[in-house]
């Protein structure tokens, strides 16, 4: 089940939307509600967390997100991404991060990705 929340670390905010285990439209529809949940705190120095551990990104999954991801990444300061560190996710997301030029990285596991976020 997707959750998109609110989580504190070391004692900043961090948005996040926990993607684990799901596909196509819903992951898509969970980005758009993190999107929505961020535009609504009026940020542009938000700090995201997606987790795509188990997630199959389809071609329509890659399009999408990547159309949202750069509006999500105007409300940014930094973005870490969860489960797309290796293999042709890496390959497809990094051509991504290359274009958006926002500092966004590829994590493992989601407490390296807390950690740098939080990191000045």
């Amino acid at each position: 089940m997707t959750k998109i929340t609110k989580i504190t670390h070391k004692g900043k905010t961090i948005f996040l939307a926990d993607h684990r285990g799901t596909q196509d439209d819903e992951v898509i529809a969970n980005q758009e509600k993190l999107l929505e949940m961020i535009k609504g705190e009026k940020t542009t120095d938000a700090l995201t967390l997606t987790d795509m551990t188990e997630v199959f990104a389809t071609r329509k999954v890659h399009t999408e997100l990547s159309r949202i991801g750069k509006e999500l990444m105007s409300h940014s300061k930094k973005a870490a991404i969860v489960g797309m560190a290796s293999g042709a996710k890496k390959i497809l997301i990094g051509t991504f991060i290359d274009l958006t030029r926002q500092p966004m990285k590829l994590f493992d596991n989601v407490e390296d990705a807390k950690d740098w976020l939080v990191k000045d």
